[in-house]
């Protein structure tokens, strides 16, 4: 499992869903964007284990540490840059 490829498919993953939500007339920011994108990539690291492995570990709970820690700190970068 490539992290980057984790964190970016989480970002791409989260976007969408905000972007679809504004279509509805839902807003997601801050700490509920912050929350959404744990979700996406709690379910991101399942699907990729069960993709590759199969099994869960300690080893996953770690993957889902890193990719939530790059997520959540690329959507702050992102933000304070378009904001």
């Amino acid at each position: 499992m490539n992290i980057a490829s984790l964190i970016g498919i989480t970002a791409v993953v989260t976007e969408f869903i905000k972007k679809a939500l504004l279509k509805i007339k839902v807003e997601v920011k801050g700490s509920a964007a912050v929350a959404l994108a744990v979700i996406v990539s709690a379910a991101v690291v399942v699907v990729e284990v069960f993709k590759t492995e199969g099994t869960f570990g300690i080893g996953t709970i770690w993957i889902f540490v890193q990719v939530v820690i790059g997520s959540t700190i690329g959507y702050s970068i992102l933000t304070k840059k378009s904001g």
